[in-house]
């Protein structure tokens, strides 16, 4: 999953990878370093030199490196961070969202189905998204359906939900559905998967 998933990934990293740069001593100013993301990747990396079982730069460097499609990478350090905090649900979050990029659904699916019984709208919108997306990569068209709508029902504002309803829709040859959920993406800046434009549809 992209987009604002990865925002709120983006966010937590920040602030945590900011916090290691000036620990470290570094003079960084907060508005060039939310842009310079590699910056705060290298910070992150460089703090688990000497922290290696910090779970949460572990899971702070995992996120950022899904943003650099290092997906592997990003699987090894929330992979380790999982172990170290197991109860942290928003690292299986992040950790499907890799799995999905490298083609590990079944994967992807164990990572949503942890958080299936959360009381936290967000984090259940955000797992029903990823195993929607998962099923619908498996051609699964019926389950991706129902999670794809229960993650609209928790997260309306989340554009890849629609897009990738929309696609489910088209599989059942509901292709005036489709259209009106592409639209619903488009609407909220979802508008690729890859290099497809939601547009050409």
């Amino acid at each position: 999953m992209s987009g604002p998933t990865l925002l709120l990934n983006f966010r937590l990293s920040f602030l945590l990878a900011w916090t290691l740069a000036l620990s470290l001593g570094a003079s960084i100013n907060p508005s060039l370093a939310e842009r310079d993301h590699k910056t705060l990747l290298l910070a992150g990396k460089y703090y688990l030199i000497n922290h290696p079982d910090d779970a949460r730069t572990l899971a702070s460097v995992g996120g950022l490196e899904i943003e650099f499609g290092n997906y592997d990478d990003a699987i090894k350090h929330l992979s380790r961070a999982i172990d170290i905090a197991p109860l942290e649900k928003a690292y299986y979050i992040d950790r499907a969202d890799a799995y999905l990029h490298n083609g590990a659904y079944d994967k992807a699916i164990a990572d949503a189905n942890v958080l299936m019984k959360s009381q936290n709208g967000t984090e259940l919108g955000l797992a029903l998204a990823n195993r929607g997306e998962a099923y619908y990569r498996q051609k699964n068209y019926k389950q991706a359906m129902t999670d794809l709508s229960g993650a609209i029902h928790y997260l309306p504002d989340l554009g890849s939900t629609y897009y990738y309803r929309a696609r489910v829709y088209e599989q059942m040859r509901r292709n005036d559905l489709a259209a009106i959920d592409y639209a619903r993406a488009r609407e909220r800046g979802f508008t690729t998967d890859g290099q497809q434009e939601v547009s050409g549809k």
